[in-house]
């Protein structure tokens, strides 16, 4: 957050002091699908929005977010009286949200064509919020034993990809695939990351202030 939070100053600075070019910045808007892989195995649509800024020598920087559909499936909870147990049915309930910053290097194109090929390299914070709602009554003088605790899980993830973007004039439609891994280490020291690996589809479309490319 903190290398989010130093771009914006950064443009926001040198903006103010006329070395930003309004031209440069572009907007979008995506449907977005994800593929959660590992011991969680779940997938789920959303929407992404971002904001670019185009650099030199068609490479240009992106600050996006994210926001998952929620996420339900089956599960039980275990409840005893003392004496007996019994079993009734639940759901897990999981919410994902993501920041991200993201540098996009074109590698077919240019400012004039319509069509560009990129590569999009960056990192991501996600944040994950979770809880289990009971989808059938715990008979009454029963008390659940393994009824799982609402949390959140945050981590940092490394996202490569590739991208394509087709200029229809002022929109530009895109489609993106990308890989996004979880950063588990900090220098030489290990970090536990509880978000699991995921692959991401994105399709939607930008609309530039500047040329036809945005970037």
């Amino acid at each position: 957050m903190k290398k989010i939070t130093t771009v914006l100053a950064f443009l926001v600075y040198f903006s103010a002091n006329g070395q930003v070019s309004e031209s440069a910045f572009s907007i979008g808007v995506a449907g977005n699908y994800t593929m959660y892989k590992g011991s969680f195995q779940q997938s789920t649509p959303g929407f992404k929005v971002e904001a670019g800024y185009g650099l030199r020598d068609g490479a240009a920087i992106t600050l996006g977010f994210t926001k998952a559909s929620v996420i339900k499936y089956a599960s039980s909870i275990s409840s005893s009286d003392g004496t007996n147990t019994t079993s009734t049915s639940s759901e897990i309930v999981t919410n994902f949200t993501t920041v991200s910053l993201i540098g996009q290097y074109r590698v077919v194109g240019d400012d004039e064509t319509a069509f560009n090929l990129y590569i999009p390299v960056g990192g991501s914070y996600v944040m994950a919020k979770y809880e289990e709602k009971e989808t059938q009554a715990i008979p009454t003088g029963y008390t659940p034993t393994d009824k799982m605790e609402p949390g959140k899980q945050s981590g940092f993830t490394l996202n490569l990809g590739v991208g394509a973007q087709y200029s229809l004039g002022t929109p530009m439609v895109f489609g993106e695939a990308g890989l996004a891994l979880p950063a588990n280490k900090v220098g030489n020291t290990y970090v536990e990351n509880y978000i699991p690996a995921h692959f991401i589809f994105n399709v939607g479309v930008r609309f530039s202030f500047g040329g036809m490319s945005g970037y």
